[in-house]
């Protein structure tokens, strides 16, 4: 499925500068930092085999969650994105690891010049057998940010993933109304080295009253979207409804079987109780499809 507004961006881009190493020119005082975690079975055990990173990302790796899962949390202590900042974030797990990554608190997207976009890359890789949760604690858009956001997740054989975003548009709290920002959010799901899915959601520069159209987003704050990659996913439709039934109540919420995945869509005008569903959709289905305790890791919830 593929969600998309199209318009060219316009205003002059800030001044670059070369960054080293770089393919690309970074705009002056922008930042690229970047996390690639490896993970990997040793004597029954799930342990950290490669673990890189830059700042401003960093990587925290508790023994455990509650679960038993190997536990990641990776945070930004930079504080916020502004224009032409870039950050990437790589988990590979070996056949048979289990872990859970986590954010430390939800993403800040500043206010950026015309033309100047920030980007949050993420890479999640799986293999045979493995068990990946993947939950950042969302990001939040300010007023005049432009954001691009990538996640890609690949598995192989009958590897499962749960894996889940939030998007909230404008600090709802302070009163803030989106009257210029643009973003472009794109998915991508591979199963064995090929394309099982793909989605794409795009708002240009200048298209902010798609934000209150009944057509563009009806007057939603919050969005979030959860995938459950498995070989089984199709036979578990039934169970992700009535878990959206269970767990949604007041939020609008579906669920679709596009091949080999579940993908749940949450949208909501409060942002907290947004959140709210989503956690506890989280937590019933790890522990509906895969038996896992059904709750919340304290680092999300807190």
């Amino acid at each position: 499925m593929t969600t998309a507004v199209t318009a060219a961006n316009t205003g002059a881009a800030p001044p670059v500068v070369a960054s080293p190493g770089s393919a690309a020119p970074l705009p002056a005082a922008a930042t690229e930092g970047e996390v690639s975690l490896a993970l990997a079975v040793k004597r029954s055990d799930t342990v950290v085999t490669r673990r890189y990173q830059r700042a401003p990302l960093r990587v925290f790796t508790p023994r455990s969650d509650e679960s038993g899962l190997l536990q990641a949390v990776v945070a930004n202590i930079s504080g916020g994105l502004v224009g032409g900042d870039r950050l990437g974030v790589k988990v590979e797990l070996g056949p048979g690891a289990r872990a859970l990554v986590l954010g430390q608190a939800a993403e800040k997207v500043y206010r950026a010049l015309p033309g100047s976009h920030c980007s949050l890359d993420t890479r999640l890789e799986v293999g045979e057998g493995g068990w990946l949760e993947y939950m950042p604690q969302g990001t939040i858009l300010f007023d005049g940010c432009r954001l691009r956001r990538q996640t890609t997740v690949c598995v192989q054989g009958d590897a499962r993933a749960l894996v889940g975003e939030m998007l909230v548009l404008g600090r709802v709290s302070s009163g803030e109304e989106l009257a210029d920002v643009a973003f472009n959010e794109s998915w991508t799901v591979k199963v064995d080295g090929r394309l099982a899915w793909a989605d794409r959601l795009r708002l240009p520069e200048g298209q902010a009253w798609l934000l209150s159209a009944s057509a563009g987003f009806g007057g939603a704050r919050a969005l979030a979207t959860l995938l459950y990659l498995a070989p089984d996913a199709a036979g578990q439709l039934d169970t992700a409804r009535q878990v959206i039934a269970d767990c949604a109540q007041g939020t609008r919420a579906s669920v679709s079987c596009p091949g080999p995945l579940l993908v749940l869509r949450l949208l909501d005008e409060d942002p907290a109780r947004l959140r709210e569903a989503l956690g506890r959709c989280w937590a019933a289905l790890r522990q509906r499809l895969v038996g896992l305790a059904e709750l919340t890791p304290t680092v999300w919830s807190a």
